[in-house]
């Protein structure tokens, strides 16, 4: 008996909870929004979309949210909107216990600007997205310049690739490896701070220019682009103080597995 006796106890306050949680529920599902909460997370960069720019395209697509009921609220809808915006890789809506609408974006991470021959100049970001630049100041990208004839296209997606066989280097278009070589050279700790600059020369291979220093660094194609990188860390790391390295014009890294470099002619 004293087993059934604490069966149906257990049974009673199982289903007392699951009432109280059902009018609980139904009670806040009822309330109005209280308000707009926005976060934004610029990756460290500058900010290329604000709070205001999200709240517009939320009330643009959604009227009037701030007197809507908690259930009239289209979470995913909110989301749909706000990650078509170009500055945005990611967006999580969600609603709080004192029925609060909350936006939390994760802001698309540039991680070149491009000048093309055209005059165009746009970002290329961490997933291949092209971007407008819009009216804020970025410092601290790497920037692609030289013989890039591809107009900017907002809708074009860049490839990241692995790896790119010499073979087939042809077969990918000048922004999609200028998209790769800055991708790398993001990734690089010592990289990301010494090289500033991307030139794509006459014969569509690709040069390094660094903070320190007068010299270009020719990295021909994108093939074998991880080991070339690497080759240029450790030469940097281990030769920076062996070398006066104003004596030299040029660091090829076109090689297996060395580093060449070429004097200058006359050293002032």
């Amino acid at each position: 008996m004293k087993l059934k006796y604490k069966v149906y106890i257990v049974a009673i306050v199982v289903i007392v909870i699951a009432i109280v949680l059902f009018f609980a529920n139904k009670n806040f599902k009822s309330k109005k929004i209280s308000q707009i909460d926005i976060k934004i997370n610029t990756q460290g960069g500058a900010e290329l979309i604000t709070e205001e720019d999200i709240k517009g395209i939320i009330l643009k697509g959604f009227d009037s949210i701030s007197n809507k009921m908690v259930k009239e609220v289209d979470l995913k809808g909110i989301e749909d909107s706000i990650e078509k915006n170009i500055y945005v890789q990611d967006v999580d809506a969600y609603i709080s216990l004192d029925a609060a609408l909350n936006i939390y974006v994760l802001q698309s991470k540039p991680i070149a600007r491009v000048f093309n021959t055209h005059g165009e100049s746009f970002f290329i970001n961490t997933s291949g997205r092209l971007m407008p630049i819009g009216s804020v100041a970025t410092e601290g990208l790497v920037v692609a310049s030289g013989n890039i004839i591809e107009k900017y296209e907002p809708e074009t997606k860049l490839l990241n690739l692995d790896s790119v066989p010499y073979e087939d280097c042809n077969n990918v278009s000048t922004l999609n490896k200028i998209f790769l070589i800055a991708e790398a050279i993001s990734k690089d700790s010592l990289l990301n701070k010494l090289i500033t600059q991307i030139y794509v020369n006459s014969n569509k291979s690709y040069e390094l220019i660094p903070i320190i220093g007068s010299q270009n660094i020719l990295l021909g194609d994108v093939d074998e682009l991880e080991r070339k990188l690497s080759n240029l860390n450790i030469f940097y790391k281990e030769g920076y103080k062996k070398f006066y390295f104003e004596k030299y014009k040029t660091i090829d890294i076109r090689f297996t597995n060395q580093v060449v470099c070429i004097k200058k002619d006359t050293i002032k």
